[in-house]
């Protein structure tokens, strides 16, 4: 967290795909963190991706794709990877 003040910043988004081993313990740092300033948010990525997808709208979805795309091109991802992406499209 001193990174983050150093860089003045008060809104922080956490997306957790596998959930949060101790709830009790994030649920105290983030209210220990509010009082100080700090705007902590956690969401799990099955319930943040559809309402953040709805927002982009068509256009912002298409560009999203297709950023996703050339960070699989990027990072020389597997086949499994993509597999595993155009499932996840598919599947939606």
């Amino acid at each position: 967290m001193p990174d983050v003040r150093s860089h003045s910043v008060s809104e922080i988004l956490f997306l957790a795909q596998k959930g949060i081993e101790d709830i009790q313990k994030v649920e105290g740092f983030i209210r220990k963190e509010f009082v100080s300033g700090q705007n902590i948010y956690i969401f799990s990525l099955g319930e943040f991706a559809p309402v953040l997808l709805a927002l982009l709208g068509e256009k912002g979805r298409r560009e999203f794709l297709i950023n996703v795309g050339q960070v699989l091109d990027k990072y020389g991802s597997t086949l499994k990877d993509r597999q595993a992406w155009a499932k996840l499209l598919g599947s939606h």
